[in-house]
């Protein structure tokens, strides 16, 4: 018997291994057989903790289907916490090895998007934070304050950033929106001049209104309410698939 531990961010569940007490020989079959819901575990894919060369740890992801995935953001956070609760982090290193930092220390800017304009993630340990800032950051993560900017050291407070505030740009520079790049509107959209919605290189498949303004959802999450919804609908008579919904809620 191999013990798990099963997590979800906002939703997207995945099944957690230590790889490194308890070797997984074939982790395709086991992604497929504890991933099924109706059978198994039930989850979005399976996890697994590994010992590296060249940092306490590494990660490998598999879907539900079998298939190795190189990233996911939601289920990155619940290994951040898996291998801090489990005193397995000191130095993080991701599958392409592209970053190896100490654990839960450092200083930071957290980004709002994701793509071209902010491909470089998070920045640690630089002696001043205010070097970091491009005008496009939601705040600060670390034992520093930059001024005009919030602060904390509560992975969760940042995580709460990313999640009310946080967007996604297509990274092109088409100049569609009217500005010379995509970072320039990522920075009028964090200063409040400008909307996620003006990016016509991608248009939302589901639109949420509350009290005249537009919601900001994340891809995760609006794959998942356009798929509820859809689910819902189908039961409904007239419902055709394909065609543009509008529901209004008072």
């Amino acid at each position: 018997m191999i013990p798990f531990t099963k997590l979800h961010g906002i939703g997207n569940d995945y099944i957690y291994i230590n790889a490194i007490k308890h070797p997984v020989k074939n982790p395709k079959k086991i992604a497929i057989e504890m991933s099924n819901r109706h059978f198994g575990v039930g989850s979005d894919g399976l996890i697994l903790i590994l010992p590296s060369k060249k940092a306490d740890f590494k990660m490998r992801m598999f879907n539900a289907d079998g298939s190795e995935a190189e990233m996911c953001g939601n289920g990155v956070r619940c290994v951040a916490k898996y291998v801090h609760d489990h005193g397995i982090a000191v130095h993080c290193r991701s599958p392409q090895g592209r970053g190896r930092r100490p654990a839960g220390r450092g200083v930071g800017c957290v980004a709002p998007c994701l793509g071209k304009v902010h491909g470089r993630g998070v920045a640690a340990h630089q002696k001043d934070p205010a070097a970091l800032v491009t005008g496009r950051e939601l705040g600060v993560f670390g034992p520093a304050s930059v001024a005009g900017l919030a602060a904390t050291q509560d992975v969760a407070v940042a995580a709460d950033w990313v999640l009310e505030r946080g967007f996604a740009l297509a990274g092109l520079d088409c100049g569609g929106c009217g500005k010379a790049s995509c970072a320039e509107l990522a920075q009028a959209i964090v200063a409040g001049q400008a909307r996620p919605q003006e990016c016509v290189a991608q248009v939302p498949a589901v639109r949420v209104r509350c009290g005249g303004r537009d919601l900001a959802l994340g891809p995760f999450v609006e794959r998942l309410v356009q798929a509820t919804l859809r689910g819902l609908l189908s039961e409904l008579k007239g419902y055709v698939p394909g065609q543009p919904v509008r529901i209004e809620m008072e």
